[in-house]
């Protein structure tokens, strides 16, 4: 499931400071891990893999990820989560923040 996406123009030698936070709210003694991929132009670049905590439980994960070594021109980018494991995945409530700056 995508979960946010946004394009960037990045200069000659520069960087994409990446930058996540996303909401979950588990209510299963056992739910599914979660896989967090980020995706520039449809190439997997960054994954993270998040463990729920157990029974009633909120909570926030948070992502950092500098892209770096392009040349310059327009990126697109993709937040992307899927669950695994054979339990239900915990809901994703909010804040879903997914952002990206372009330093040269």
């Amino acid at each position: 499931m995508i979960l946010g996406q946004f394009g960037v123009s990045v200069g000659t030698n520069g960087l994409v400071l990446l930058d996540a936070t996303i909401g979950l709210y588990n209510n299963t003694p056992n739910a599914s891990n979660l896989i967090f991929t980020i995706v520039r132009n449809a190439v997997q670049i960054f994954t993270a893999r998040s463990s729920p905590w157990t029974g009633n439980s909120y909570e926030a994960v948070h992502l950092s990820y500098t892209d770096s070594g392009n040349p310059a021109g327009y990126y697109g980018y993709a937040l992307v989560v899927s669950a695994i494991g054979t339990g239900n995945p915990p809901e994703i409530i909010g804040p879903l923040v997914f952002s990206g700056l372009s330093v040269s």
